[in-house]
């Protein structure tokens, strides 16, 4: 398990990987997730502390996240080997464009060893989460999108590919140290 800055997630995490995004509005919260990470908090415990939400990562143009609707017509309903989903929501989740990547930061499970046993399904608004993912749904629905919204762009390899590139040409983002940040355990 690793906790990265967006220079180096965008370097290293390939799409299906299962990743926790945390987006602050100051330096001061991302050394407060930091320090808890560092202390080997436990996931769970980091997420009763600080707001973050799980996604399974497609690339920086979009990446699949789990959000209970807020109202039952905007449920769309998506059939994945007989197992019915009504919170699969893919969409233009970027690493660079949307969240400061000065002021966000990642819990990146590298292989389905290091999942939770249980991921939660956030709802709209931020409430409790009353649904939670397990280990054969994480797989079904990774493996189902992969297949199904690829091909995702590679970061490094390809040349008509902008986050990464911006990353090391801005001078703001060059030696920012949220933007650079690694850690493992």
């Amino acid at each position: 398990m690793r906790l990265l800055g967006a220079r180096e997630f965008l370097k290293t995490v390939k799409p299906g990987t299962l990743f926790i995004e945390f987006w602050f509005s100051d330096e001061q919260e991302c050394r407060k997730l930091i320090e808890n990470f560092k202390n080997g908090m436990s996931v769970e415990d980091i997420l009763k502390n600080q707001y973050g939400s799980y996604h399974i990562f497609g690339d920086n143009g979009g990446s699949l996240a789990f959000i209970i609707p807020a109202l039952e017509e905007d449920e769309d309903i998506t059939t994945i080997d007989g197992h019915e989903y009504n919170f699969l929501f893919y969409y233009d989740k970027n690493i660079v464009g949307d969240a400061n990547p000065a002021t966000s930061l990642n819990i990146v499970f590298d292989s389905p060893e290091e999942w939770s046993e249980r991921v939660p399904v956030t709802p709209s608004g931020y409430e409790e989460p009353s649904r939670f993912l397990y280990y054969d749904d994480l797989e079904r629905i990774r493996n189902w999108f992969l297949k199904e919204c690829g091909p995702f762009r590679d970061e490094v390899n390809d040349k008509s590919a902008w986050a990464l590139k911006a990353l090391n040409e801005s001078n703001y983002y060059k030696d920012n140290w949220v933007v650079d940040y690694k850690e493992e355990r």
